[in-house]
C-alpha cells in the first residue's frame, strides 16, 4: 500500500505536488481514459448518444421539427421519434435514411440503424 507524505510536515503547494506524484499508485488512470472506456462500454454509449440527440436535436433537424417533437428514444440502434403532427409525422416517415444520416453524422460514427417515426 502506498504510504502518504502528506502527515511529516506542513507541505508547500509545490511539496504536496511531489508527494502526490510520489504515492500514486501504478494502476492509477487519467480521467480521460476512464472517461473514453465509459463512452464505448455498451451499458452507457446508448444513454450518453440519447442525451446528446436530445441536447442537438434542433440544431439538426431546426426549430420547427424540435417544436413538433414530442419524444425522442435510442433503443437497440433505433431512434424512436413521437411526433404531434401527423402532416410532419408523415413527412418525416419519408426522410427517416436523411435523420438517420444527420444524426449518424452528428454523433461520428454509424450508431442509429434504423429510425421510427410515430
Amino acid at each position: 500500500m502506498a504510504q502518504s507524505c502528506h502527515h511529516s510536515k506542513k507541505m508547500t503547494g509545490e511539496e504536496r505536488v511531489i508527494c502526490d506524484q510520489m504515492t500514486m499508485r501504478k494502476n492509477d488512470q487519467k480521467i480521460g481514459e476512464i472517461l473514453s472506456a465509459l463512452v464505448q462500454d455498451p451499458k452507457f454509449k446508448p444513454k450518453l448518444y440519447q442525451k446528446k440527440i436530445e441536447q442537438t436535436w434542433q440544431d439538426v433537424m431546426g426549430v420547427w421539427i424540435n417544436r413538433e417533437t414530442r419524444s425522442l428514444r435510442v433503443k437497440d440502434g433505433t431512434l424512436t421519434i413521437k411526433i404531434s403532427s401527423s402532416a410532419l409525422r408523415e413527412e418525416l416517415h419519408f426522410m427517416r435514411d436523411k435523420i438517420k444520416e444527420k444524426i449518424n453524422g452528428m454523433l461520428g460514427e454509424e450508431f442509429i440503424k434504423d429510425v421510427i417515426v410515430k
